[in-house]
């Protein structure tokens, strides 16, 4: 099998994986800053709010993909279908997911089957 076939049949199912367990929901992106000790707060910060962002649930990481120095027990995983998401999932990165919770952005990984990604798995902290 080529390499545009098997991204094609990647991409096929990673749409299969979106119709079913994906939700559309708005995130809000949260970039740079620092943090003020006497304030106890970031600031400066850029807040950027997206409508409608299609995306799997935070589930508990595996313990497969635990190496207790980047990805830790307790971190969540969330996946994205590169296709139209407004935004580019980077380390550092805090995510409202529309539950509340503010997730910061551990690790990003980009599965390829041949040629392109068609997802984001990103790892996320508490």
């Amino acid at each position: 099998m080529s390499a545009a076939e098997n991204d094609a049949e990647f991409d096929a199912l990673v749409e299969e994986l979106e119709e079913e367990f994906f939700a559309l929901g708005d995130v809000t992106v949260r970039t740079g800053g620092t943090y003020d000790p006497t304030a106890g707060e970031v600031t400066g910060q850029t807040t950027t709010p997206h409508a409608n962002v299609s995306h799997s649930p935070p589930l508990p990481v595996r313990t497969r993909y635990v190496d207790g120095d980047v990805v830790k027990v307790g971190d969540h995983v969330v996946w994205f279908r590169r296709e139209g998401l407004p935004f580019t999932p980077e380390l550092g990165q805090v995510l409202d997911l529309g539950d509340g919770v503010k997730w910061t952005v551990v690790e990003v990984r980009t599965p390829y089957s041949g040629e392109t990604s068609p997802a984001y798995r990103v790892f996320l902290r508490r």
